[in-house]
């Protein structure tokens, strides 16, 4: 599934489940931002964690960790206050 997709689902997800008086366009913002969390296997291959490492998530260069750093960014977005 591409980012795209991923994050189309999760403002579907969003609108349907909206509750507890966030405003609706910031519900469905961190609905999109959680939905990017886990990074696609496009986004490995371009930040140079699988190249010549195979392909799946088990193959990994293991002296990066780019799906580690890109959570603990995403998390920082999603921590962040007005």
């Amino acid at each position: 599934m591409t980012m795209i997709e991923r994050v189309a689902r999760a403002i579907q997800g969003a609108e349907a489940t909206h509750e507890n008086g966030t405003p609706w366009v910031e519900h469905v913002a961190r609905a999109a931002i959680e939905a990017m969390r886990e990074p696609t296997w496009k986004m490995l291959e371009d930040s140079g964690q699988v190249e010549n490492y195979g392909d799946s998530y088990s193959d990994l260069h293991p002296d990066l960790d780019h799906k580690a750093w890109w959570r603990a960014m995403i998390d920082a977005a999603l921590n962040e206050e007005h």
